[in-house]
């Protein structure tokens, strides 16, 4: 999101009608773009919340039309993301466009991919604290902050953003959507083990949106097989590609891993068993066998 200051007076706003205070909304209204940068290369929060990050995700809700609870809850997730570090999808799209006014100046280039290496290499080492805190002594609050709510804010924002950017998104073969088929027993309500559906997932290279698709079109929204925001993509750097962006390996540990284990949301119905058993559904679908 590059008009970071409009941005900002729209969190102002949204602060005075959602809490009566416009602090947040006022630091993101007067920074220029590259204070910004640095607040969040120095992972700055301003008067008691991050205040900079909430400004550039209720700018990107406000605009996207959403209600005041939808953005209440992105308001809140966007907090949750700054205070890990997290970068935003509006920011992997700034480092590509930065990257791209570079030219052919490797200076440059090397400039803007450290100074957003920074941000994602205290996001991974904040990550990987909360997953093992959850891991080791089964509280795993934070970790699930980030897996389920911010994700789910992200996936959210990922499927409004689908209706005027289809064109940006690129469909996967059927072997790369089988966690999003999952089939229902009409009668029992209970997921069926090896059947596969229908749905078909579309991806955003830059942003890390997933968006499932049913047989008529629809974009599936319920915690079975809506698609879900990735941190990496699963694409392959070395091909032309940027590690901050995708990377098959931290796909897997900051995508895949997490959701073998919990799931796409709270009330996800499959079990851990069965999701790490769906992996095996890949070449049935490659073969076209459903």
């Amino acid at each position: 999101m590059t008009h970071i200051v409009a941005h900002g007076i729209i969190g102002c706003g949204t602060g005075l009608a959602l809490s009566g205070n416009c602090g947040a909304g006022a630091f993101g209204a007067v920074v220029s773009e590259g204070t910004a940068e640095l607040a969040f290369g120095a992972g700055m929060s301003q008067t008691g919340s991050a205040t900079l990050g909430q400004s550039l995700a209720v700018g990107a809700a406000f605009g996207l039309g959403m209600g005041a609870g939808a953005i209440q809850t992105v308001n809140t997730t966007a907090a949750q993301a700054i205070n890990y570090n997290y970068l935003l999808p509006d920011e992997k799209g700034d480092l590509i466009n930065k990257l791209k006014a570079c030219g052919d100046n490797d200076a440059c280039k090397d400039k803007v991919q450290e100074s957003y290496q920074k941000i994602s290499d205290a996001r991974d080492v904040e990550y990987d604290k909360q997953y093992k805190i959850c891991q080791e002594t089964g509280n795993c609050t934070e970790s699930l902050k980030i897996h389920y709510d911010l994700r789910l804010a992200l996936t959210q924002k990922g499927n409004e953003y689908f209706l005027t950017h289809r064109n940006e998104f690129e469909l996967l073969d059927d072997y790369q959507s089988v966690f999003h088929n999952f089939v229902v027993d009409p009668v029992t309500g209970k997921v069926i083990d090896g059947q596969l559906g229908n749905n078909v997932k579309y991806i955003d290279p830059i942003h890390g949106y997933e968006v499932v698709l049913d047989t008529k079109g629809h974009i599936i929204t319920d915690p079975l097989n809506e698609g879900t925001y990735n941190f990496y993509n699963p694409g392959l750097p070395w091909f032309g590609g940027n590690s901050l962006i995708e990377n098959p390996l931290s796909h897997n540990h900051f995508d895949v891993t997490p959701y073998y284990q919990f799931g796409n949301a709270v009330n996800d119905p499959t079990t851990q068993n069965q999701r790490n058993d769906q992996k095996w559904m890949a070449p049935l679908a490659i073969m076209g066998i459903k």
